[in-house]
């Protein structure tokens, strides 16, 4: 190729060079012969004059669509695509190569709609995509004692790096004990933009961050008559969450991870829920421990993905939410009680806590 240059700077090409260039031709294309089709200009170009050809155009391009085509003496034709996107730094005082891990978020968006417009792509390759590990990164906001963590370890979801913000100490000792390793935060007020791109940058190579939890419910439980709503300062930090939710969402987007938003919360009244769904910006669902348990717990869930449609679940639709009906068995008995009792046991709590006189006599 270096000298395929110097030859095409010449006006007029020495024959001799010329001849080492179609030398050099020769002995490469011997081992990917089908490639000696393009040569006919240069050799012609040899046999009208021994001392020096006049350059043209004709003779520069097919030099030029040769040396072209050179990668493809060294190249296996019968190779399968590699699936693998790589990229390589043309500087020319250093060098370095990449290699995509895993499809972005974007990636993965581009690839369904390619799907659902019928495109070229195979659905196993797709799935193929799909299917890759994905790295996640959990945001656990009012963690408490961890049940977003142990949500996740039935759900079988390894979370790579975890983040519980939680203002009670005892909380976050039970946490720091039940989930070592995981990173603690005593007040969501102080979550900014530089917090937050920190924990997701944590996990170099992450997919995404699930960022959510059940925000202070004392100011809008109905159980409470003197409730105060969302003026409660403890309810309110309800907005606190809205605001890291929208710090997560811009940091996930530079950083080209997915993001998933959920909140939890009891069933307020029907002003409290319009204005909670309107500063979420997402349609809250009804969920009740009681199809699948024998506690009745209903609790509203404001989500930022649309619910996966399952053959045992029953959407109902309602003005201010969604209601989820499931039609799995009830939890056994055997999951609730200890093994020795039976069911309509008396349980005695003095065993466990001292018990005022007071309240024994009533």
């Amino acid at each position: 190729m270096g000298l395929g240059a110097w030859l095409r700077g010449q006006g007029m090409v020495p024959t001799t060079a010329l001849q080492i260039y179609a030398g050099k031709a020769v002995h490469i294309l011997q081992f990917r012969r089908c490639l000696f089709s393009v040569l006919q200009e240069v050799f012609m170009a040899i046999s009208q004059d021994p001392v020096r050809v006049s350059g043209r155009t004709g003779l520069y391009d097919e030099m030029l669509v040769l040396e072209a085509l050179l990668p493809a003496v060294a190249t296996d034709l019968r190779a399968q695509i590699d699936g693998v996107v790589t990229a390589s730094d043309a500087c020319e005082t250093g060098g370095g190569a990449t290699y995509a891990s895993r499809l972005s978020r974007m990636g993965v968006e581009e690839l369904e709609q390619i799907m659902e417009e019928g495109g070229p792509m195979e659905q196993e390759v797709a799935s193929d995509f799909r299917d890759t590990e994905q790295k996640v990164v959990i945001i656990d906001l009012f963690a408490g004692i961890g049940g977003l963590e142990r949500a996740l370890q039935h759900a079988k979801l390894k979370p790579w790096f975890v983040v519980a913000v939680e203002s009670d100490p005892d909380c976050r000792r039970c946490v720091r004990r039940k989930f070592p390793g995981l990173e603690l935060c005593s007040d969501i007020r102080k979550i900014d933009r530089n917090m937050v791109r920190c924990w997701l940058r944590q996990i170099p190579d992450a997919s995404g961050v699930l960022v959510g939890g059940g925000s202070p419910c004392q100011g809008l439980s109905k159980l409470s008559v003197d409730r105060s709503h969302l003026s409660d300062p403890r309810s309110a930090l309800f907005y606190e969450a809205v605001r890291v939710f929208d710090l997560v969402t811009e940091v996930a987007k530079e950083e080209i991870m997915w993001c998933i938003k959920f909140l939890e919360d009891v069933v307020p009244d029907e002003e409290d829920v319009r204005m909670m769904t309107s500063a979420l910006g997402m349609r809250p669902l009804l969920v009740d421990a009681k199809h699948l348990s024998r506690a009745k717990r209903p609790r509203l869930f404001w989500f930022s993905v649309p619910l996966i449609n399952h053959e045992e679940v029953e959407v109902h639709q309602g003005e201010l939410y969604d209601e989820i009906i499931y039609g799995a068995a009830t939890e056994p008995m055997h999951a609730v009680l200890e093994e020795g009792r039976a069911e309509g046991h008396r349980f005695e709590v003095s065993h466990l806590y001292e018990v005022h006189p007071t309240a024994q006599a009533a």
